[in-house]
């Protein structure tokens, strides 16, 4: 089968990603269906693919050390053969550097050096407005006010849900323009991680609000209190 029909045929099996993030109310595909799915990629984009998640995976991000993440995306970007993909690579890490540069700021500490290398051209112009919310990329990057607004006010939640909302975005507009290939699949498995990251992200927050609703009835209702001792 040719290449590019077998790839079609594999987008097309797969199930729609909901047209709103929170509005998700299940993962369209479950993670065993969806790797079988993914089977039909050939071995070097399956590889690829596998590197890629590896890197870009919502929960394993933040545990990579800087120069790790330098050298395994100067790694990747030596192999991919798509400008599409790496572009896509090259956004997603270059948006978790610019929250650690929030977080160092938030922290009293000044940007690092391998902080200022993940940044490239936009680290001299961070460190001359270092003090300021959006560390002076808010023309680009609108978003940086409100993500250091949620940050030097500890609401995690709020910047989590912030940051989903602006992958998410970012691989729809993508996904409008590479809607078959290898690009359209890596979109499809990155979307459906970060659905994956806020139905867990949801169900916390529901199990949260659900353990407050139970000790408000309690301290609220002395029959409910007694019937409890």
């Amino acid at each position: 089968m040719n290449p590019a029909y077998r790839y079609v045929m594999l987008l097309t099996s797969l199930p729609r990603h909901p047209a709103s993030l929170f509005a998700a109310e299940r993962l369209p595909i479950s993670r065993i269906q969806l790797d079988k799915r993914l089977a039909q990629l050939c071995a070097e984009h399956r590889h690829q693919l596998q590197v890629i998640e590896q890197l870009l995976h919502w929960r394993l991000i933040e545990t990579l050390d800087d120069d790790r993440l330098l050298a395994q995306e100067a790694a990747l970007t030596a192999e991919l053969d798509d400008p599409n993909v790496r572009d896509m690579v090259h956004w997603r890490l270059e948006l978790r550097a610019l929250i650690a540069a929030l977080r160092l700021k938030k922290q009293g500490q000044p940007l690092t050096a391998q902080q200022a290398k993940l940044l490239g051209k936009d680290a001299w112009l961070i460190q001359r407005h270092w003090q300021q919310a959006d560390l002076g990329l808010g023309h680009r990057h609108a978003w940086l006010s409100e993500a250091w607004q949620y940050l030097d006010t500890r609401q995690s939640l709020a910047l989590e849900r912030l940051l989903l909302s602006l992958v998410w975005d970012y691989y729809t507009r993508l996904g409008e323009r590479q809607r078959f290939g290898f690009p359209a699949v890596v979109i499809y498995v990155l979307k459906w991680d970060v659905l994956h990251r806020y139905s867990q992200h949801h169900a916390a927050a529901a199990w949260d609000t659900f353990q407050r609703q139970v000790e408000h009835v309690i301290h609220t209702n002395p029959h409910v209190n007694a019937s409890l001792a």
